[in-house]
């Protein structure tokens, strides 16, 4: 028997409800006309508040904190992750999406291909530009495509369909949603599919203050939606429907991790148990029958979303029940506590009410709880992908001697450090990070020589310190992980070490463990192997990453940095 097929439309940054137009990222006015013909959750929440990280959670069920360690450096693993496209492929789906930015057809190519270009209408590029959304299509354009992409698709496999429209400078976003319902309607795949409509993160609420102006006007990123966790940001409009269904409001809470098992058990896919297993959302269907198991189970559980990634500046992470909400921002030990019920704008901010301190304590030790499990999902990950680098034949030595540059968040180092010391206990590993290390004793007992540089010191202060620490060393390798915004430090203490020390390889290691080197020619080349699906339908294409190359000012900067292909 044939499946049914999977529709998801989604509307960038739609809020869950109206402010009666004070801005344009208002509850569209189809959707409750909608919430009559589906299945309302009244408390959907993303897992996290940009469209990337949310995207993410929905394909995989888990949180997006997880699936990278850097925005920037973000690249789809499929050998790594199990998704929600791969697994409809296995069980004879096409996939197909129709994605408005250009960022997103890039980064999501490899996951999720997009519709071919003979549905484009004629003279639409692929660098369309809108002011104010940047490389982005309108969304009448997304529905043409949509239009002729059904109208003549005559594959008779099931069908996965995603696609995605953008509420923002749309004042007809609501008829343009609307009128690819129809178009689903019109060329039958409406009565037969599981049909998703949803949000991927809403917006804050001008009360917040956080407008286009009031950004412009500061002139720095740190202040930007995606930083904020409050409900207008991160309770999303969410409807279900499927052959079968009855129309319901349900209020229990959930999260975008629902999507993926839900999906499995409304379509019958075949999920290997090791698989589904590692997935932290669950199945929709048995709330949607009231089953008193499932009532109790989303009525009490916690959910975390997330404004960065796992090795990301600024982060900042939200618990939050059906009653209350803790959001935490380590890099700066803040926190702030919310009463939903009593609070639902939270304007009130009650972390140092004692009436609530053993509540606050609970939400702590689940947010404790849930950063031990990201970095165990981390630690294997990145460990996985580390040794078989590590164990190629030019590591094979019994003894090497290593130096780690790490200028970055302090948990990310510890796993490159114990990564390093499981391949071979007999190499010796000496340290150069920061001073937010100090903390952190287990990094001396697993290297032999740590120095802690303060980077704010002038250099010649910072220079002393390494002489005395690592004065007449020899190194096998210097291993640097490089991040966006510290390339800058590495290179200048790279000259640095370059007095004091010998080494025979100095060696940049980006978040993903793909080797790279100050110059653009190997970043561009990993990228472009993580973005070559797209690039390989988009020939035309080549030429924007060639002009990036060019106008790259790294290019010129540090050409004795050693250019290496899987060295490590």
């Amino acid at each position: 028997m044939k499946r049914n097929n999977l529709i998801y439309f989604i509307v960038d940054s739609a809020r869950y409800y109206s402010l009666g137009g004070k801005d344009d990222r208002d509850k569209l006015d189809m959707m409750y006309e909608f919430e009559n013909d589906s299945i309302l959750f009244n408390n959907a929440i993303t897992s996290g508040p940009s469209s990337i990280m949310s995207f993410l959670s929905m394909m995989t069920s888990m949180p997006s904190y997880y699936l990278a360690r850097n925005y920037d450096d973000y690249r789809h693993d499929k050998d790594q992750l199990v998704t929600l496209p791969n697994l409809l492929n296995k069980n004879g789906y096409e996939t197909k999406s129709i994605l408005n930015a250009r960022e997103a057809r890039m980064k999501f190519e490899t996951m999720i291909p997009h519709v071919k270009r003979k549905y484009f209408p004629a003279k639409l590029s692929e660098n369309h530009f809108i002011e104010g959304l940047g490389h982005c299509w309108p969304n009448s354009k997304v529905n043409e495509i949509l239009y002729s992409f059904l109208k003549n698709r005559h594959n008779s496999d099931p069908l996965f369909l995603l696609v995605w429209y953008q509420i923002r400078l749309d004042p007809n976003c609501s008829e343009e949603v609307e009128k690819g319902i129809n178009y689903l309607k019109q060329f039958g795949y409406w009565d037969n599919s599981e049909f998703i409509l949803s949000a991927d993160h809403g917006y804050p609420d001008p009360k917040r203050g956080l407008t286009r102006e009031k950004i412009k006007e500061l002139g720095i990123p740190i202040v930007s939606h995606d930083l904020l966790l409050f409900d207008d940001n991160i309770k999303i409009p969410f409807y279900l429907r499927y052959p079968g269904f009855t129309s319901q409001k349900i209020e229990e809470q959930i999260s975008t991790v629902d999507i993926l098992p839900t999906s499995i058990e409304l379509l019958d896919l075949n999920c290997p148990k090791e698989d589904y297993d590692k997935f932290l959302g669950s199945s929709l269907i048995p709330l949607i029958k009231r089953n008193p198991d499932a009532i109790n189970l989303f009525s009490n559980r916690k959910l975390r979303s997330d404004g960065r990634f796992f090795a990301q500046k600024q982060r900042v992470t939200s618990i939050r029940s059906e009653s209350y909400k803790l959001i935490v921002r380590p890099d700066s030990n803040e926190e702030e506590f919310f009463d939903l019920k009593k609070d639902p704008g939270e304007d009130i901010n009650s972390i140092n009410d004692t009436q609530y301190l053993d509540v606050i304590n609970e939400f702590r030790n689940e947010y404790n709880a849930s950063e031990n499990q990201a970095i165990r999902f981390q630690t294997y990950y990145l460990m996985n992908k580390l040794q078989i680098k590590l164990k190629k034949k030019e590591l094979r030595k019994k003894y090497y001697k290593i130096m780690v540059i790490g200028f970055v968040e302090p948990y990310y180092l510890k796993i490159i450090i114990r990564s390093i010391s499981d391949v071979n206990k007999d190499y010796k590993i000496d340290l150069l990070t920061t001073s937010k290390s100090m903390d952190h004793e287990e990094l001396h007992n697993n290297s032999n020589k740590v120095c802690f540089l303060d980077l704010d010191n002038g250099i010649n202060e910072n220079s002393l310190l390494i002489s005395r620490y690592f004065k007449d060393e020899k190194y096998d390798y210097v291993l640097a992980l490089k991040e966006i915004g510290n390339t800058h430090s590495i290179i200048k203490y790279k000259k640095v070490l370059s007095k004091y020390i010998n080494y025979n390889k100095f060696i940049l290691l980006n978040p993903n463990m793909e080797i790279e080197s100050n110059s653009p020619l190997i970043k561009y080349y990993n990228i472009f192997m993580a973005e070559k699906n797209y690039w390989i339908k988009n020939p035309r294409m080549l030429l924007y990453r060639l002009v990036q190359l060019l106008t790259n000012k790294e290019f010129f900067l540090e050409k004795d940095v050693t250019k290496i292909k899987g060295t490590i």
